[in-house]
């Protein structure tokens, strides 16, 4: 566990310098406008967001050492917004002096969460569920994308049946700009033709130059003044914008009662991280630290307070564009945020000549690459009902309940196998065997009660060499038969197969008469001869 507070580095020799470099500058293009826009969610200057993409991007990247991207996400920014907003007005410097406060929290909780290693419990959510979140957020950042595609106002922060009626009307009513859903869409029709011939790898990267090229060749007839159409601008920002949480008693008062609310975005943001860790290593791109990944997460938000930025999260659509341009390891993740950085610093009049529905169209290209329709056909039935279910959520009822959803369909499943209990009865000179196949624990007690009434007048082995694990719920059942049995005359031998079930069991009864325990089947049905 000391290691894991050191940055790794261990990937380095892993990198494919170019091809990742150039994930990474396309990744700081991308974060850009959507930094701002959380920033806005937040209820923060623009430049908070900018600098999230940097510090937080930077420090998950290096403790993480995966391919996994963090920085600004939105379901993160919301619950910022409204858990600050509850004690201080928008703008005001206290709200800006809570939200750091609230970061360094959801920081501290997180790394909380990983002392307890807690991370490993990610790992049990299904392939299926898991497809189903990913699926549900690439559905989440097309239509995200299509108010910068459209021009159109009032798309942002909707449902996605309320979107696409908005956009609808929109585009009926003549309410969107022609100018801009020319530009997006051809932008995604460069990314779409080039990803269908050379690959995804390609596709992102000239579709943001086809689209930019054609808005400086649209701009030298129609001008930004009468295309109106939205440049992601200059923004402001400070190299080291160094920052440091209040720690008064005021507002220590403030962060008692904010508790609630950094734990929810703690355990938000930490899921969507897990669900996008987990989801790279089903796809055998390689294996996240699921463990380190949490760790990264808790310090990135909790440095990230020190350094003017909003807590964050592991980005989908940063991390799928990533992988879409070849990206093996956390270079990319590091090649970005030092990108953001200098773009703004010393390229911010070029960059703001980069049209919003070029971005647009990029992020629309990046939703739909995340959405697999090859793996959703290979789903079996009940597979295919639980992605349903989760997708369902993710669209209709936001990120966070698609992921509790995407929990519950993973481990009801789970525990429902894990609770099956199984009985084989071999009869044997003097008596039976009954041969379990299953787990002995609370959920499985009343299928255990079943099948030893099935056999109560004969001498027994209980034969535990297929039982994975025992609890001392059922080794208390199994005492008490025994004894129930003993003052009935009948004899019963518990055959332990690992030292593991022989403690629990002697610790719920370590002087027992009442049975007789024994480490081999031969032995078992010894003792069970020897006391007829």
């Amino acid at each position: 566990m000391v290691r894991e507070i050191f940055p790794d580095l261990s990937w380095r020799s892993r990198v494919v310098w170019r091809r990742e470099s150039l994930a990474g500058v396309l990744g700081a293009l991308l974060v850009i406008p959507q930094a701002v826009t959380f920033a806005w969610l937040a209820g923060l200057p623009p430049e908070y967001g900018v600098n999230t993409a940097i510090w937080v991007t930077l420090f998950a990247c290096l403790w993480g050492g995966s391919t996994v991207v963090g920085g600004p996400n939105t379901a993160v920014a919301i619950l910022l917004g409204v858990t600050v907003s509850a004690h201080a007005g928008r703008g005001s410097p206290l709200y800006l002096e809570l939200t750091l406060l609230l970061s360094a929290m959801v920081g501290g909780i997180q790394l909380l969460i990983w002392l307890v290693r807690g991370g490993r419990y990610f790992q049990y959510f299904s392939p299926s569920a898991i497809l189903g979140v990913t699926t549900g957020v690439g559905g989440i950042i097309a239509l995200s994308s299509l108010a910068g595609l459209t021009g159109a106002v009032g798309l942002e922060g909707r449902p996605p049946h309320e979107t696409l009626y908005l956009l609808g009307v929109a585009l009926l009513d003549g309410l969107h700009n022609p100018f801009s859903l020319g530009v997006g869409l051809l932008t995604a029709a460069v990314g779409w033709g080039v990803g269908g011939r050379w690959g995804a790898r390609w596709s992102l990267l000239a579709a943001m130059g086809a689209g930019w090229a054609a808005s400086g060749l649209l701009h030298g007839v129609y001008p930004q003044p009468l295309s109106e159409m939205a440049m992601v601008g200059r923004l402001p920002l400070s190299w080291l914008p160094l920052s440091a949480p209040p720690v008064t008693w005021d507002h220590l008062t403030i962060a008692r009662e904010m508790l609630p609310g950094a734990m929810s975005i703690a355990l938000v943001g930490l899921a969507q991280s897990m669900v996008i860790a987990k989801g790279i290593n089903l796809s055998g791109r390689e294996q996240v630290d699921l463990h380190r990944e949490t760790f990264a997460q808790g310090m990135a938000n909790l440095l990230g307070s020190f350094f003017s930025s909003f807590a964050g999260s592991g980005s989908f659509n940063r991390t799928a564009a990533g992988h879409q341009l070849g990206a093996v390891t956390a270079w990319p993740g590091v090649v970005s945020s030092v990108a953001t950085l200098l773009v703004i610093q010393a390229g911010g009049d070029l960059f703001s000549t980069l049209p919003m529905p070029v971005m647009a169209g990029v992020l629309l290209l990046v939703g739909v690459n995340m959405i697999k329709p090859a793996e959703i056909r290979r789903l079996g039935r009940g597979e295919f009902v639980a992605f349903a279910l989760v997708l369902a959520a993710v669209l209709l009822l936001g990120l966070g309940t698609g992921i509790a959803l995407a929990a519950a369909a993973s481990v009801i499943p789970f525990l429902l196998n894990a609770a099956s209990l199984q009985g084989k009865w071999v009869r044997m000179q003097g008596g039976v065997s009954l041969e379990l196949y299953g787990n002995l624990f609370f959920a499985s007690m009343d299928a255990l009660v079943q099948l030893l009434r099935q056999s109560e007048s004969e001498p027994l082995i209980v034969n535990l060499r297929h039982v994975s694990h025992l609890d001392a719920g059922a080794a208390e059942l199994l005492s008490r038969e025994s004894k129930a049995r003993r003052a009935r005359g009948v004899k019963m031998v518990i055959y332990v197969h690992t030292s593991a079930q022989q403690t629990v069991l002697d610790r719920v009864d370590p002087r027992s008469e009442h049975w007789h325990l024994v480490s081999s089947l031969p032995e078992a049905r010894l003792a069970l001869l020897e006391a007829l």
